[in-house]
């Protein structure tokens, strides 16, 4: 029988005896997750079983059945347990992503070429100097890798939309090689007078709606928006012949460029008649499916900038419109007409101006309650919060929103409730003193080029100088002169705006006007009622009704006292228009030949 095996005895050192010391473990944390978000044209990320500690040190881990809770050996050791995401990245995948960072580079390269370009068209069409620059295209001309893919700068030049940027124009720069003339129906207009004509919207219409860029080439815009092109050729030519066929695109046309023409119809005046009020309404609502009033559309083609302007010029002209018709103009203020009456600039005054008229409106005109016996007492306690806040605008830098301004302010004069003949003595020289800042502001302007607001501002002026040159309330027969010398300039500009389809209106509407005592409508001085009347539509309409002026001492007495003061003109100074030139408007002498036909 075998001996058994005896085993070998190991000494137990003193060390190996003793109970291996305990960690304190720190609390474990629950399981982070950190998945990035897929996004399309990405590999599909793998999510895995492990944590990353376990995966690090290739133990067993059991997060799978501990979740939420941390795995056993993070949660024993006191880690943190998470999981990576790992994303395999393929090869075509690393290929695609070079390819689209080419073109990015090769489309910031091209676009830096253009803004080049621009910069040196800039700097030698005005004489200006700046040091560093030089020729990017010399540059270009060198061969290089990217020159068998990079676009001339003339071919980039001709690929541009009309609203990126494009250089301001000199005369030897447009370029008719690809249509010599332009034909509209039957009708061809040359390319030079095509050019004059863009060349006067550039430095004449562009500045006071800046919807777009200065336009470089005649060419390119027919092709691109044959609409805006034509809409631009009226707004400098007044051809009767485009007329038809604008009116006929802007019903059809819902592009971003049939709301460009919109805004440049609507904000200067216009020799032919179109539907401005409905024209603004369909451009809001075009506007809109677009996302213009938006801080950025990504859909939009033009610039932010001028993205932003067309949304609050839309709202600007559609409150002066509304103001001129007696309307109220549906849209509210949002957040991009807030921020662009904060900035300096031109849209940025006239934006915080219009907000003001608007909101002013709203309060002493379209909302308020006028079966109200207390009436007069809320309109004089709201006058005093809005005149604090018209005080609180600065003055503007531009000459045309200062007639704006005067415009607003004779309305808040209008509305002031006056029933004592003291009061409104009081509230006629107020009007005086105003009426002659708007009147020397708009005796200089070129009506025809000017913003519509000085238009809608030259007529409230006639027809308020109109009333104040008739009506009894004066204290002094200074300020009775006055007023009829206001009259006459005022009359005599609008007289020249004839040919425009609104002026003919309102100037037969006042010749037709034959004394205070006549019934007609928005022409009534009788404080309130003729400031409402006004308000709710500048142009007057013949009114049936009896004036409730007539039986007060003070009108029946109008026309003497008006005899005495036309014949009471200084007539030495042929400067001065006669005052015979308008004596028919008021009281249609028999005995008197000069009329206003010569002026009409």
């Amino acid at each position: 029988m075998s001996e058994p095996c005896k085993r070998k005895l190991v000494t137990l050192l003193p060390n190996t005896m003793k109970k291996r010391q305990q960690r304190a473990a720190s609390k474990p944390t629950t399981v982070l997750n950190n998945p990035r978000a897929v996004t399309k044209g990405q590999p599909k990320l793998r999510f895995l079983k492990s944590c990353a500690r376990c995966r690090k040190h290739k133990i067993k881990c059991n997060l799978s059945e501990t979740r939420p809770n941390p795995c056993s050996a993070c949660s024993r050791r006191g880690h943190d347990c998470h999981i990576e995401t790992v994303v395999h990245v393929q090869r075509s995948t690393i290929i695609k992503n070079l390819a689209d960072s080419i073109e990015d580079m090769k489309a910031l390269v091209d676009m830096l070429m253009l803004q080049d370009r621009l910069l040196q068209n800039i700097c030698q069409e005005r004489g200006i100097k700046v040091d560093g620059l030089f020729d990017l295209e010399s540059v270009s001309a060198y061969p290089s890798p990217m020159s068998s893919h990079t676009p001339s700068c003339d071919e980039s030049c001709k690929s541009l939309s009309i609203d990126s940027c494009s250089p301001v124009p000199s005369d030897d720069e447009y370029s008719f090689d690809e249509s010599p003339c332009f034909k509209l129906g039957s009708k061809e207009y040359p390319a030079a007078t095509i050019q004059s004509w863009l060349s006067e919207f550039n430095t004449g219409y562009l500045a006071k709606a800046p919807i777009m860029h200065h336009i470089s080439s005649p060419t390119q815009l027919f092709h691109q928006s044959p609409l805006l092109f034509w809409t631009i050729a009226y707004l400098v030519s007044k051809e009767a012949n485009i007329v038809g066929y604008l009116k006929q695109q802007l019903q059809d046309s819902t592009d971003i460029y049939s709301i460009q023409a919109i805004v440049l119809l609507s904000s200067f005046p216009q020799k032919h008649k179109f539907d401005i009020y409905s024209l603004l309404q369909r451009a809001r609502e075009i506007a809109v499916q677009h996302e213009l009033n938006k801080d950025y559309s990504p859909h939009s083609k033009l610039s932010s900038t001028h993205s932003q302007n067309i949304w609050c010029l839309i709202f600007v002209l559609g409150t002066l419109h509304s103001f001129r018709l007696g309307k109220q103009w549906s849209t509210s203020s949002d957040r991009l007409l807030e921020l662009k009456k904060n900035q300096s600039s031109y849209t940025g005054e006239l934006v915080n101006i219009t907000l003001y008229l608007s909101k002013m409106l709203n309060s002493l005109v379209f909302d308020i309650d006028k079966e109200n016996s207390a009436m007069d007492n809320l309109i004089q306690s709201s006058l005093s919060s809005w005149k604090h806040q018209l005080s609180s605008i600065a003055a503007p830098e531009y000459q045309s929103l200062c007639c704006l301004l005067s415009v607003i302010h004779l309305t808040l004069t209008l509305l002031e409730p006056a029933k004592e003949l003291a009061d409104k003595a009081i509230q006629y020289s107020a009007l005086i003193s105003r009426c002659r800042e708007l009147v020397d502001q708009l005796v200089g302007m070129d009506i025809e080029q000017s913003p519509i607001f000085i238009k809608i501002a030259l007529d409230f002026a006639t027809l308020l100088t109109l009333r104040l040159s008739t009506t009894p309330y004066s204290s002094c027969p200074k300020e009775e002169q006055a007023a009829l010398e206001m009259f006459v300039k005022m009359f005599k500009k609008l007289s020249s705006t004839r040919e425009f389809d609104d002026s003919s209106e309102l100037i037969l509407s006042i010749v037709n006007y034959q004394t205070a005592t006549v019934s007609h409508g928005s022409l009534y001085y009788q404080t309130y009622s003729f400031a409402t009347n006004l308000l709710q539509g500048l142009y007057p309409t013949l009114d049936d009704k009896q004036n409730p002026d007539t039986e007060d001492p003070y009108v029946m007495d109008a026309e003497y006292r008006l005899f005495q003061q036309l014949k009471n003109l200084d007539l030495s100074n042929p400067e001065k228009p006669k005052p015979f030139d308008v004596v028919d408007v008021f009281l249609r002498l028999e005995d008197e030949t000069d009329t206003l036909n010569e002026i009409i």
